[in-house]
């Protein structure tokens, strides 16, 4: 699959061939499956996860393709929901934002970039180095205890996200953040998961 997409060249001041020579994206060196850069509604995000679990069905076993397509949604609704680059659509505020997939011989990884706040970047910069610092059973455990404190209606019992990410990819996530101007800054985070049979 080789599905390019820009809906808006100015998207976070910078288009798809400007991220894609970014270095934190260079140093994945993998080939492009897919980019997109754009509004992430939820249209959008079912969309290209469509057309992303049909190619990888050509490829791989469905337990293969529901671990890549599962940390594709956990990032892509992050942009959705928290992105600081807004669109208003049918009375919704929608975030903004870049997703790539690249393809490595045993591996794939997903990129996303979207803009965060000062706060956001504490918080974000906070909890990326937890979660890196957990070993196999701490995220199992962390998990599992989220989701029970969720089950039991505690809204606060959400932020799976990131382990969700490390739990399904088995590797830790790597991000980046680099300043956009005095109150706003680039997020970069990056998912590998490793294909194993």
């Amino acid at each position: 699959m080789s599905f390019t997409e820009n809906t808006n060249e100015a998207i976070m001041q910078k288009n798809i061939e400007e991220l894609l020579l970014s270095p934190f994206i260079k140093e994945i060196e993998g080939d492009t499956m897919m980019a997109f850069s754009g509004v992430m509604s939820q249209e959008a995000i079912v969309g290209l996860g469509e057309v992303l679990r049909s190619e990888l069905h050509h490829y791989h076993p469905l337990n293969v393709v529901n671990k890549i397509f599962a940390v594709y949604i956990e990032m892509t609704q992050n942009i959705l929901h928290y992105s600081q680059d807004r669109s208003e659509s049918n009375g919704k505020s929608i975030g903004k934002g870049s997703v790539f997939i690249f393809r490595h011989k045993q591996a794939y990884s997903l990129v996303t970039i979207n803009l965060v706040n000062e706060k956001q970047h504490d918080y974000l910069q906070n909890k990326c180095k937890l979660v890196n610092s957990f070993n196999e059973e701490e995220i199992k455990g962390h998990y599992l205890n989220r989701r029970k404190r969720q089950a039991e209606g505690d809204s606060k019992g959400a932020g799976l996200g990131f382990i969700d990410i490390i739990r399904r990819s088995g590797n830790p996530i790597q991000y980046k953040f680099d300043v956009f101007d005095s109150q706003l800054h680039y997020f970069f985070l990056s998912s590998k998961i490793n294909i194993e049979y």
